[in-house]
C-alpha cells in the first residue's frame, strides 16, 4: 500500500535530497544529512540534521477561505571544530538562499516510489545561532562545536498543469 507524503515531510525530503547532491559538487565531504537528532550522535562527524519544528498559517485576507503557511526548518550543524562550523553555515546558506525545488513523494512499504517535481521552497529568513557553551572540554564531541540555522520557508506549488 502507498500513501502520499504530506508538505511537511515532502519539504524535508526536498531539502535533504538537496543538500546530500550539492555536498559532492562543492569542496566539502563525509558531511551526513539526517533527519533525527540523536542520529547525530551515532557516527563521525559533521553532520546536519534538518528538522520542522512549526509553521504558521496565515489567512491572506480578511474574510478569506486562502491561506499561506510559513515553516520553520532547523538545520543543526554537529562539527569537528569552530572553522568547520563557520564555513559550513555559510557554504549552506549561500546554498539555500537560491530556493529549492519542491518535490511530492509516494511512499511504498517504506522507499519512495514516485517523486515529481510540484513547485519551489523559498527562504524568506534566516537566523543563525551559536551558543557560547562553558567548559567545552566536558561536553561530548558531538556538542562542543554545534550550530543551529533557523529557516522561514514558504512552499510554492504549481496546481494543474
Amino acid at each position: 500500500m502507498s500513501h502520499r507524503y504530506r508538505i511537511y515531510r515532502n519539504c524535508e525530503q526536498s531539502l535533504v535530497d538537496y543538500i546530500t547532491t550539492e555536498l559532492p559538487n562543492s569542496d566539502w565531504q563525509d558531511i551526513r544529512v539526517l533527519k533525527a537528532f540523536t542520529e547525530a550522535y551515532e557516527g563521525k562527524l559533521p553532520a546536519i540534521v534538518i528538522s520542522f519544528e512549526d509553521s504558521d498559517i496565515i489567512r491572506t485576507e480578511i474574510g478569506s477561505d486562502s491561506y499561506y503557511e510559513n515553516l520553520t526548518v532547523y538545520f543543526r550543524l554537529f562539527c569537528k571544530n569552530d572553522g568547520q562550523r563557520l564555513d559550513l553555515v555559510a557554504w549552506l546558506i549561500s546554498k539555500l538562499i537560491v530556493g529549492i525545488d519542491y518535490y511530492e513523494e509516494i511512499v511504498g512499504e517504506g522507499e519512495i516510489t514516485s517523486k515529481t517535481l510540484t513547485g519551489r521552497i523559498t527562504i524568506n529568513k534566516f537566523t543563525t545561532n551559536r551558543k557560547e557553551l562553558a567548559n567545552t572540554e566536558n561536553l561530548v564531541k558531538q556538542d562542543r562545536c554545534r550550530h543551529l540555522l533557523g529557516c522561514v520557508v514558504r512552499v510554492s506549488i504549481k496546481l494543474g498543469e
